[in-house]
């Protein structure tokens, strides 16, 4: 058992390259914590977060590499991969807060539900519609490899950590700061709202 857990520490803090993969895994994981916190907090139990994600990841990823995209300056692109991203993983969630809203089904079992969905769809376009070329078969799948000018630029040369680590500890703080001053969920005001 020590052995593993060394074998652990090692692996994932124990050298500035495991620190820096790490912090870069870590980065896309504080922000669907951070929107599950953010929905929880206003009175919304989102359990398909996991749903979400891969749906606006993949969008991500189609605005990233497609060739229509190629031509424009990195701000722009940047920005139209973020919309895109944030835009998808809206839209996956929508289901299952009209059927809230409509029919007062529990969000928690359909956003959940979803999030099986979400993933086999995902498996599915990236195992065969949109499956880069150059990946042979029995490996890995993905798309094909972002347009440089939608990938955001990187904090350590050779790695993937990029600055939006830092924008995701800005996050942290922000919902530190913010969260604690809503007093109560705001669900009775939006459902109020919606009907």
């Amino acid at each position: 058992p020590a052995g593993v857990f060394d074998g652990l520490i090692q692996g994932s803090v124990g050298n500035t390259p495991a620190l820096v993969s790490s912090l870069s895994q870590a980065t896309p994981l504080v922000f669907a914590g951070l929107s599950f916190a953010v929905a929880f907090r206003a009175g919304v139990f989102n359990a398909g977060g996991q749903g979400q994600f891969l749906m606006g990841a993949f969008a991500t990823a189609i605005v990233g590499f497609e060739p229509v995209f190629a031509g424009l300056p990195a701000p722009v692109h940047l920005l139209l991969v973020l919309m895109a991203g944030a835009i998808a993983g809206a839209l996956w969630a929508a289901p299952a807060i009209l059927l809230r809203i409509w029919r007062g089904t529990d969000e928690i079992l359909t956003s959940l539900m979803l999030s099986y969905v979400a993933a086999n769809l995902n498996d599915w376009l990236v195992l065969d519609e949109f499956r880069a070329k150059t990946i042979q078969a029995g490996t890995n799948a993905q798309t094909a490899v972002l347009s440089p000018s939608a990938s955001f630029p990187t904090l350590v040369q050779g790695s993937s950590l990029t600055f939006m680590a830092i924008v995701a500890v800005a996050a942290c703080v922000a919902a530190a700061l913010v969260l604690p001053m809503i007093s109560e969920p705001l669900t009775p005001i939006l459902w109020a709202a919606a009907t």
